[in-house]
């Protein structure tokens, strides 16, 4: 038996016209509104016995629109967050979603076809394609597993998320990368934190940005 934890995520590239200022700083609005869901387990620590539980996070940013070069204007895209599922002592170790991952902000060039990753152990942020870095700050996703001393654990992510926005624009976060050993393994206190970051993809389907959103289901397990 494992622990799913099915968490929210989501960037906001806006792109605007060279007269509108621009406001790239990324929020979290969602992360402390996220109710307890149905059943057992829950949305917080807490609230019972194992199960299965959601976190909620979000991304913003904006985009400055085309300059004389035809250039794309600024973004910005902040990773998922929320938190997890409820305390207990089932057949599964429960996770905890501790932190987003955040991008900060970011500039579309172009068509804005480029990547953007983020260290799981630094946080530097390492920007390539039609994308630069433009400031802002930057974190790490950050979870603990609590759940049986010295237990080895798997913590498996799915090879990629679509993130959509209504009017058609995507983009894709994928090569979800962490901290942890090969053989991660709970302590004395069945404790275990690591941090967890992706890569961000843009290409043309990107189009003049949007309000992108998508889920990450992850799931953990005892080997």
């Amino acid at each position: 038996m494992f622990r799913y934890l099915a968490l929210m995520l989501g960037a906001c590239l806006i792109a605007m016209l060279p007269t509108e200022p621009v406001s790239a700083q990324g929020q979290c609005r969602f992360c402390d509104t996220n109710p307890p869901p149905q059943g057992e387990g829950g949305g917080r620590p807490g609230n019972g016995p194992g199960g299965n539980g959601n976190g909620n996070g979000n991304a913003g940013g904006n985009g400055n629109g085309n300059n004389g070069n035809g250039n794309n204007g600024n973004g910005n895209g902040n990773g998922n967050g929320g938190v997890g599922n409820g305390n207990g002592n089932g057949n599964a170790p429960d996770l905890f979603i501790e932190s987003d991952i955040d991008f900060g902000r970011l500039i579309m060039i172009g068509a804005g076809e480029g990547s953007v990753l983020l260290d799981p152990t630094t946080g530097m942020k390492i920007v390539a394609g039609q994308l630069e870095d433009f400031g802002g700050f930057t974190v790490q996703g950050r979870a603990t597993i609590v759940g049986r001393r010295f237990r080895q654990v798997q913590i498996n992510f799915p090879n990629r998320v679509i993130m959509r926005d209504p009017r058609g624009g995507m983009a894709e976060l994928r090569d979800f990368e962490t901290n942890l050993s090969a053989l991660p393994t709970l302590d004395a206190d069945g404790v275990l934190e690591f941090t967890f970051t992706g890569t961000l993809v843009t290409d043309s389907q990107i189009g003049r940005g949007g309000d992108l959103r998508g889920t990450i289901p992850i799931t953990v397990d005892y080997n």
